[in-house]
């Protein structure tokens, strides 16, 4: 009959040691230290910017576009100096359709010799090739500042999204590691959607300042509504009391005739 023993211990460097004793023979076997668990805030690599996708336009080619811009605006000289609102509001608008009548009115001119100070046709002509020839920059112009800014639209939108998606996950992470509740605190404030989204210590804050909010809203239409029914009242005039007739002498009482009625006067103090 064969007896085995097995003596199990723990060294001092966290070794565990396992003896199995058998007839004639004794066995060891060493197993490394458990690792710890750890329960600190795994952390992350640093940031990597994503690599543009198919058609996506790269940060040096929105600096080259933004320079090709600024050399055009410098290639249009005086003819695009920037307007006041004043100024736009004193100069004559052209009537739709006007380039087609210009010409003609133009060549008349010349024709019979009538002119004005301070210009003449040859100027006119020159101001409308100009303008024609602008017309097509200022439509294509205007369809690049409508991609322009459906392309920020887009770039914001994909952005703000993941980051209140991750902001929504390290809200529910404050239980797990409660030091990221103080790295929160922050942002918290304006991240938050509602307030009981925010960490514990600013959910009270937060409510506060959403009551204070929507109180002083209330308060501003209350006193809007209750200035413009005060304006749009109108005038009532007060017809002065009748007075009783006196009995004639047959004995009979003749009809009360009403006094006109009277407008309050204007207190000038």
């Amino acid at each position: 009959m064969t007896t085995k023993k097995v003596t199990n211990h723990t060294t001092h460097a966290g070794t565990h040691e396992e003896t199995v004793t058998s007839e004639g023979a004794t066995t060891t076997t060493k197993h490394p230290p458990a690792k710890p668990h750890s329960t600190t805030v795994p952390v992350s690599a640093a940031p990597v910017a994503p690599a543009p996708g198919p058609g996506s336009v790269t940060v040096a080619e929105i600096q080259q576009f933004i320079a090709q811009l600024d050399a055009m605006t410098t290639l249009l000289g005086s003819s695009a100096t920037p307007l006041s609102i004043e100024e736009r509001r004193q100069q004559p608008k052209m009537k739709k359709g006007g380039e087609k009548q210009i010409p003609d009115v133009l060549n008349l001119a010349d024709r019979y010799k009538v002119s004005i100070p301070g210009g003449g046709t040859a100027e006119a002509r020159t101001a409308l090739a100009l303008a024609l020839a602008l017309q097509p920059l200022a439509t294509r112009v205007a369809a690049m500042s409508s991609l322009v800014d459906d392309a920020i639209l887009q770039a914001n939108s994909t952005a703000w999204e993941t980051t209140t998606t991750l902001y929504s996950m390290l809200v529910r992470l404050v239980k797990r590691f409660p030091a990221l509740q103080g790295e929160l605190q922050p942002m918290a404030s304006f991240m938050a959607r509602v307030h009981k989204d925010a960490p514990t210590n600013l959910r009270r804050a937060e409510a506060t300042t959403l009551a204070k909010g929507r109180a002083t809203r209330k308060a501003t239409k209350a006193k809007a509504a209750t200035t413009t029914s005060a304006n749009s009242a109108p005038a009532v005039a007060t017809a002065a009391p009748a007075t009783p007739a006196a009995p004639s002498a047959s004995g009979a009482v003749a009809p009360v005739q009403p006094s006109p009625a009277v407008a309050p006067a204007n207190r000038s103090n």
